[in-house]
């Protein structure tokens, strides 16, 4: 009887230490677990630079017709030939007159034929060059074609200082889609685009840099509008969100 006793209660220590053993090593077994999908997770996320040789492999997809936005801003609409744009498949959208608060709407344009007076209703007489000034803040990637059929005079000097470029009025539909395609080509063009990402990515701490790296990562993947979803101060990164925006759309629609 005693040796059975003595049996048993071996058995129960050595189950003892055995749950012990599993006891221990399971949370661990976990915590490796979850550890190597982190690292496994990290290592698949790619850069910006190997994202870049994707689009860059694929860059005859891209159709900037079908990327690029062109707004209009002016109170004679019919000096630009945009039934004719719209046809050749421009994506066009056309105002009259704005007011300052629509900025931010704006500035979500790739590229702006913009007049000086008479287009914002807060200041017909300096409202255009107010609002260049504030695009030029808000997306300095933007391109802006100043337009105006006035007389040259010191506003108007400043107003297209600022500019990229500069037509007279009326335009005829030749001369907009020439100066249409070659600000979208300058926009988009990839290499560009790569190495402003990487040179104001080099002011963020690291943090904030993996934060935009899976951001991009994300957006890549899905269709979501890129601005809101983006994991970036815009007002603190103005050119390094834009760019963001721009290398994400360019993602899309090369592959």
């Amino acid at each position: 009887m005693d040796e059975i006793i003595s049996t048993i209660s071996n058995w129960f220590q050595n189950a003892s230490g055995l749950a012990n053993f599993f006891g221990i090593t399971t949370p661990i077994a976990g915590v490796a677990f979850a550890l190597n999908k982190f690292l496994k997770q990290r290592k698949s996320e790619p850069s910006i630079h190997e994202l870049s040789e994707i689009i860059s492999h694929n860059q005859n997809r891209i159709n900037l017709k079908k990327i690029g936005k062109i707004a209009f801003v002016d109170d004679e609409i019919q000096d630009f030939p945009i039934t004719e744009l719209k046809k050749a498949n421009y994506q066009i959208s056309t105002y009259k007159q704005v007011s300052l608060a629509d900025v931010t709407d704006l500035a979500t344009y790739d590229v702006i034929f913009l007049d000086i007076k008479g287009v914002v209703k807060d200041d017909p007489e300096e409202g255009g060059l107010k609002l260049l000034s504030s695009l030029r803040k808000l997306n300095p990637n933007q391109k802006i074609c100043a337009v105006s059929n006035k007389q040259y005079d010191v506003l108007a000097t400043r107003f297209f200082e600022q500019a990229d470029d500069v037509a007279k009025k009326p335009m005829t539909a030749q001369k907009c889609s020439d100066q249409i395609d070659q600000f979208l080509s300058e926009k988009f063009k990839l290499e560009h685009i790569e190495e402003s990402i990487t040179s104001e990515l080099s002011r963020l701490d690291k943090g904030k840099r993996a934060a935009f790296l899976r951001s991009i990562n994300e957006l890549i993947k899905n269709q979501n509008d890129p601005r809101p979803s983006l994991n970036l101060d815009r007002s603190a990164h103005p050119k390094l969100h834009e760019a963001a925006i721009d290398f994400v759309r360019m993602y899309r629609n090369a592959t």
